[in-house]
């Protein structure tokens, strides 16, 4: 994996864990971001180890600002400025899920529970654009 890619990801972890605060207010809580959005978790090589699953699909609904996972195993909010903060089952554990949607895009960071696996999700919404 090109460093460039390897280190965005991290930088990008990196942003988001800074910028959560934001959504500490629910009053916040934005429906411009409503709609379905279809996309995968990939592997970040080599922070995670081999056994770490790749590509795993996803899919999510944002219906009044709120998300939720098509199979429950996603779920949270989003703020005006694009940020989300919610929750997303991995291995059979609640794990903090993060990120930031722009243009129709979501992008957010997962960690295994063993911090053993990064991943970086990555959604698009079809009518976006």
């Amino acid at each position: 994996m090109p460093a460039k890619l390897m280190f965005g990801g991290i930088a990008f972890v990196g942003v988001l864990a800074t910028a959560m605060p934001a959504l500490a207010d629910r009053n916040l809580i934005s429906n411009a971001y409503d709609g379905s959005y279809f996309g995968q978790r990939e592997r970040i090589d080599p922070l995670s180890g081999s056994l770490c699953a790749n590509h795993t699909l996803h899919s999510l609904t944002i219906e009044n600002g709120q998300l939720l996972g098509d199979g429950g195993d996603i779920r949270g909010f989003i703020a005006e400025n694009g940020f989300f903060s919610g929750t997303i089952i991995v291995f059979d554990l609640v794990q903090p899920f993060e990120g930031r949607i722009e243009n129709g895009i979501l992008l957010g960071g997962v960690v295994s529970p063993d911090s053993a696996c990064f991943w970086l999700m990555r959604m698009t919404r079809p009518d976006a654009g």
